[in-house]
């Protein structure tokens, strides 16, 4: 028997015993319930959020969505290199993996120039297949190379993977528009072949409108044609640095890079957003 037992008798110190055991189990929860605290606090959440819905980050929300068109929807580099070599093999020209590497480093410098301003659009359509010839010296006409090429493209279907999804998913949600540097005659068709023409509530064409992306006239022209919106209500997407994503961000829009594999980075670019491929838009608008 205790000595506690022996001077207050058994049931003072049986009462003494239970009073303890509660304060000392008190002292135990508050102790774990700091414990808890701590841990949410580190974590970012509260310790009452449990029975809170969580909040999702910051998203930026758009009315509308301007899609660039080649290598953004359309997979303009299996189009271009179908095109070229039916237009080369057609006339027993020589037709290669480095015949069409050389051709695409002529066709983007024709469309850098054209784009900042240095090649009137009227040369655009030919200069291409006269360079070409000319650095493999064959004497064909560049006008007829340049025609039947622009036909098989115009014929073109070709689709990047996960674009018709995203497009589906993404109207009715947003207004759309489709801007695009091209020739008419090319472009116009293959929105047909495609049947993507009814998902936009407008389509700016280079060719038809007279001015080029990244010239703030041209996005001048996107403006008018979404009736003047707040253009933090607006996001670009392209795989363009220059055209699409610098000429959105200078005329004050939100951009959203598709840098698509192969592609060199741009860490000063200061693009809204990046992805690397367009089935990741979606995640991006949540």
């Amino acid at each position: 028997m205790s000595l506690t037992t022996v001077l207050l008798g058994p049931h003072v110190a049986n009462d003494l015993l239970m009073a303890r055991y509660s304060s000392l189990k008190q002292a135990k929860g508050a102790a774990a319930g700091a414990g808890n605290s701590r841990k949410a606090i580190r974590s970012g959440t509260s310790p009452t959020s449990l029975t809170l819905p969580r909040q999702k980050p910051h998203r930026m929300m758009y009315d509308w969505l301007l899609f660039d068109a080649d290598n953004t929807i359309w997979d303009f580099d299996a189009a271009e290199a179908h095109a070229l070599e039916r237009t080369l093999l057609e006339r027993d020209l020589e037709w290669s993996q480095e015949v069409l590497s050389t051709y695409r480093l002529i066709n983007r410098a024709a469309w850098d120039d054209f784009e900042k301003g240095r090649l009137p659009k009227e040369q655009l359509r030919d200069i291409r297949f006269k360079r070409l010839l000319e650095h493999y010296r064959h004497d064909h006409p560049a006008e007829e190379l340049s025609l039947s090429y622009r036909n098989y493209l115009a014929a073109s279907h070709h689709l990047l993977e996960g674009a018709l999804d995203v497009l589906q998913r993404v109207q009715g949600r947003y207004r759309l528009g489709l801007i695009t540097n091209g020739l008419k005659e090319v472009q116009r068709p293959r929105l047909q072949n495609t049947g993507i023409a009814p998902f936009f509530d407008f389509i700016a064409i280079s060719d038809e409108i007279g001015v080029a992306k990244p010239d703030a006239a041209f996005f001048a022209h996107a403006q008018a044609c979404m009736g003047h919106p707040g253009k933090d209500r607006v996001l670009v997407i392209g795989d363009n640095p220059n055209a699409d994503i610098r000429g959105a961000l200078d005329f004050g829009y939100d951009a959203c890079w598709l840098r698509l594999p192969g592609t060199a980075n741009h860490p000063k670019l200061g693009a809204t957003y990046q992805i690397r491929r367009i089935s990741e838009l979606p995640d991006v608008l949540k």
